[in-house]
């Protein structure tokens, strides 16, 4: 009668003892109990849960890994969660969204260039390393998982041109994955977070209302950052833009940063309606 009771409460007590199990369990509640009273409570739990794993690895949204299962060929993209509204998370489970790994078939030569291009992304870089990057991740005909690869190698690379790159990819590339990732990755690719802030201000502002995930992923990769100039550009979405579900993530972001000036800011959004 109160297993769904025992579960739930098992899991919010692994949030402080092992966050990967508490991750497992929170997923097996939500799978198995959806008429639960404790449903909500477990979405949100579990939505932060994820926000504290990611930022305290500030792990990128896209890692390509060679999985050693013995088969020889196949290579695993896991995203790390993205920040979404409790709602949106919600629906998001409702759709039954597919589980934040998938996996491929590919050719044993694709693998080792995934490892050739992850190798340029480590140490020092020179110019013919970081011209290889830029061309493959900007060459829309090579594979996605190559192109994954570049633009982590290439944000790895902390090179003063990786941020107009990434830019580029983010305005004008076609896959919304590479899209998104190049996005996440302008912040952690900037040597000054301020100006990672305004670059990520400018992309938001010019892109159009008919993409609205690059629009969500822009305004959580400003939220990752964190800023001042973060937090009042967050506050601006949240009490005027048109879009209602960017307004209630720029309104969750900032509790999420719970800095004194993001608190004065939700306290005026709150005053201003």
């Amino acid at each position: 009668m109160y297993v769904d009771d025992a579960q739930y409460w098992s899991a919010y007590a692994l949030m402080h003892i092992n966050r990967e199990k508490a991750l497992e369990m929170y997923r097996q509640f939500l799978a198995t109990y959806r008429s639960s009273p404790y449903y909500p409570d477990a979405v949100a739990d579990l939505n932060q849960l994820q926000i504290n794993i990611g930022l305290a690895a500030r792990k990128a949204p896209y890692v390509a890994v060679i999985r050693p299962d013995g088969s020889e060929a196949t290579y695993t993209i896991a995203v790390a969660p993205r920040v979404m509204s409790v709602e949106r998370l919600i629906r998001a489970t409702q759709r039954n969204t597919p589980h934040i790994v998938r996996e491929e078939t590919i050719e044993p030569e694709i693998r080792l260039r995934i490892q050739v291009l992850s190798a340029l992304g480590r140490g020092k870089q020179d110019r013919q390393s970081f011209e290889t990057l830029k061309e493959v991740a900007l060459d829309r005909s090579q594979p996605k998982v190559l192109r994954l690869v570049a633009v982590n190698s290439i944000a790895e690379s902390r090179d003063q041109e990786a941020v107009p790159v990434l830019l580029r990819i983010a305005r004008e590339d076609t896959n919304a994955d590479i899209q998104n990732t190049a996005i996440d990755f302008i912040g952690y690719a900037a040597r000054n977070k301020e100006r990672s802030v305004e670059a990520l201000k400018e992309l938001f502002e010019s892109l159009p209302r008919s993409r609205p995930d690059q629009l969500e992923t822009t305004l959580y990769a400003i939220a990752e950052v964190g800023s001042d100039r973060a937090v009042d550009f967050l506050a601006k979405v949240a009490s005027s833009h048109a879009d209602y579900n960017l307004r209630s993530d720029a309104v969750f972001y900032l509790g999420s940063i719970g800095s004194e000036r993001a608190r004065r800011a939700l306290l005026d959004v709150y005053r201003s309606k």
